[in-house]
């Protein structure tokens, strides 16, 4: 209790969100999730949860829990206009829509998997002084250590 109490005090003093990543491993610890409701609603600042797919299902049967949620939010898979957007923002070399479709393709539009591969890209061009990477100059290396095996990429 003294602990939570101090959690509390110090929450409320800096009046800033708590962001908790891969809360599905919250929602089979009842003493966990009722912690974190005594920290909500003695704090009164905002908890952001961040869970992978099938979360919503989890948390969903908890109602003193759920019934705090004051906003969902659900990610999708990003298209390939996400892709050509995250590709523009975060590359120093220009890809070329075939690639990225490519990559777009072999992650399924995963943000985490555009990243990596779009990192990749960018090394490999770098790597050989080259201002743009087309399919053709990627050929068949893997975008990815997950796709680097099953004949993809």
């Amino acid at each position: 209790a003294a602990r939570v109490d101090a959690i509390v005090q110090k929450l409320a003093e800096q009046d800033r969100p708590v962001i908790i990543d891969e809360a599905d491993y919250l929602v089979s610890n009842g003493k966990m999730l009722e912690t974190l409701r005594d920290l909500h609603d003695l704090s009164a600042v905002p908890i952001i949860l961040i869970g992978m797919a099938g979360f919503r299902g989890k948390i969903v049967h908890r109602k003193q829990f759920s019934g705090r949620i004051s906003q969902w939010v659900e990610f999708l898979p990003a298209d390939t206009d996400d892709a050509r957007t995250l590709c523009d923002s975060v590359c120093e070399v220009a890809v070329e829509d075939d690639l990225l479709k490519k990559l777009h393709g072999v992650t399924g539009g995963s943000m985490r998997g555009l990243t990596v591969g779009i990192s990749n890209i960018e090394g490999f061009a770098k790597s050989r002084g080259a201002k743009k990477v087309t399919a053709a100059d990627w050929g068949n290396r893997p975008f990815t250590f997950a796709d680097s095996g099953n004949g993809r990429g």
